[in-house]
């Protein structure tokens, strides 16, 4: 179980560069304008999506540093649920 835990550790961590590197990409084609009209919407579409990558990798690392943490503790799930609904309802606004 934790060579699972250290394996996503390490897949996480790793992951987070290359979605960097996208979103460094898509920030230097915005800056110097090298793309045709109507292709902003399609960089728009990339950045969202890096963010949300980017969220999910964050996610994930809490999630293991939970699990590496104290497991006797406990954790309500109504207040982790209600918490995360929080967090997806404010994104959304």
């Amino acid at each position: 179980n934790e060579e699972l835990s250290r394996f996503s550790f390490i897949v996480a961590h790793h992951l987070q560069e290359p979605i960097r590197s996208i979103a460094g990409f898509v920030d230097l084609l915005q800056r110097r304008e090298l793309l045709k009209e109507g292709a902003g919407d399609y960089l728009s579409y990339i950045q969202e999506n890096v963010r949300r990558a980017k969220s999910l990798m964050r996610d994930f690392g809490t999630y293991l540093d939970l699990r590496r943490s104290d497991a006797s503790r406990s954790l309500s799930l109504g207040s982790a649920a209600r918490q995360a609904w929080e967090s997806v309802l404010a994104q959304h606004e």
